[in-house]
């Protein structure tokens, strides 16, 4: 396996809002991190937001799992400019 530097935080917003801030790589053994933290936040909240601003790296798997997220009903808050076009390269 990949060892990868990633952190999320969540943040409740309110009762059923919840924003996951993801820093860092989002690669390797990180994208299984990222899918977990997802999946347990939206079976807790109703919305779920993913700040993906401060994220440095994201590798193509990490990119098919934030569209999965996406599809299940999070919402990307915000993206590097590096982030946002290796997302809309895939």
């Amino acid at each position: 396996m990949k060892w990868s530097v990633l952190r999320i935080t969540e943040k409740a917003i309110d009762e059923a809002t919840t924003e996951l801030k993801v820093e860092g790589l989002v690669s390797g053994d990180g994208v299984g991190v990222l899918s977990a933290a997802c999946r347990k936040a939206l079976a807790r909240s109703r919305q779920v937001f993913l700040d993906l601003t401060e994220v440095t790296c994201i590798d193509r798997h990490g990119v098919g799992v934030v569209r999965q997220l996406e599809a299940r009903g999070a919402k990307i808050r915000g993206t590097s400019a590096v982030v946002e076009a290796l997302m809309c390269d895939e």
